[in-house]
């Protein structure tokens, strides 16, 4: 009679938007944490162009995050994939007109150097001269090749 069943339909909706917007934002903070790790995990892995492969590391997991979060926070899924898609649509065609219309020999260039420096072995990877007292003699006689025949 007094009307406070509207009044309760109307905290029970807001419990719901605030428990969905709690739950995004912890999506989100575990995705920075998630994102850090991997950065710095792979920063620390001593391979080559280490620093730009973190922030894209970084950057993918963030991105992953985000339209978790966004998902969660209630917007519907057709609204983040489509934001999302435009972000990477975006960053392709912007790519490939840089490429196309700016410096194709400057883009080959950049391409040998870095596809080089990937098959260069990071000088953490590189393993230590080999030396006679490195190798016990089982080893010794496997990397000699075949045993002599008798």
């Amino acid at each position: 009679m007094l009307g406070f069943a509207l009044l309760t339909n109307a905290v029970a909706a807001l419990g719901v938007v605030l428990a969905q917007l709690l739950v995004a934002a912890l999506l989100m903070l575990v995705g920075l944490w998630l994102a850090a790790g991997a950065a710095a995990w792979v920063e620390a892995s001593g391979v080559a162009h280490a620093v730009a492969l973190g922030r894209l590391a970084r950057a993918a997991l963030l991105f992953l995050a985000g339209a978790l979060a966004l998902r969660q926070a209630g917007l519907p899924a057709e609204i983040v994939a489509l934001a999302f898609d435009a972000v990477v649509c975006a960053l392709a065609l912007g790519l490939a007109l840089a490429v196309g219309l700016g410096g194709q020999q400057v883009a080959r260039r950049l391409i040998e150097r870095l596809a080089a420096a990937f098959d260069k072995p990071a000088a953490a990877a590189e393993l230590p001269a080999e030396t006679g007292s490195a190798l016990s003699p089982a080893n010794r006689a496997r990397d000699d090749g075949p045993p002599p025949q008798r």
